[in-house]
């Protein structure tokens, strides 16, 4: 969700979703509320910047609160749409979600989460460097990341995918 404090209009989000069929499922541990469905379920992120926080960002405006996390800003700004049933959907590009993917992993606390995350961007990634379009893209996204965000990148990738690894570190 782009910069939640610039929302001007008020939405109750959580009523939206409850009159679709939504349960609220509260997580006594995090803080976090989020909306579940027999076919969907619904939690939203926001960027955490600067130190984060250890809880949930509350969105007032929207009735909702929100996880913070780390490289969110790859999600924001590399995105594309489509359009579902006249429904304007709009998606992280494939190429920034293998980079957010590699990054997050390295903070997270339980290990099949971290090798989840991992398995994806190596599968997503090998994939995309076969098609010119996506491994140019993957290689634009990479060069405008913070040099900090590249050299972590490459330390993951060289012990996930030496294939990846090569062809970011060329």
């Amino acid at each position: 969700m782009p910069n939640p404090s610039k929302i001007k209009k008020s939405v109750d989000v959580a009523k939206l979703l409850n009159s679709l069929g939504f349960d609220n499922e509260f997580d006594y541990q995090t803080g976090l509320l989020k909306f579940v469905h027999p076919d969907l379920e619904i939690q939203f992120l926001t960027p955490a910047l600067g130190r984060g926080k250890d809880g949930p960002y509350e969105i007032r405006k929207l009735n909702i609160n929100a996880e913070g996390l780390r490289y969110m800003t790859l999600l924001r700004d590399y995105i594309f749409h489509m359009i579902y049933n006249d429904i304007t959907i709009w998606l992280p590009e494939p190429e920034a979600y293998i980079i957010h993917k590699i990054l997050i992993s390295q903070n997270r606390k339980k290990i099949a989460k971290k090798d989840k995350d991992l398995m994806a961007a190596k599968n997503i990634g090998e994939l995309c460097m076969r098609f010119e379009n996506h491994g140019n893209r993957l290689k634009s996204i990479f060069s405008e990341m913070p040099k900090r965000w590249q050299k972590q990148t490459l330390v993951i990738l060289k012990k996930v995918s030496p294939e990846l690894y090569s062809f970011l570190h060329d």
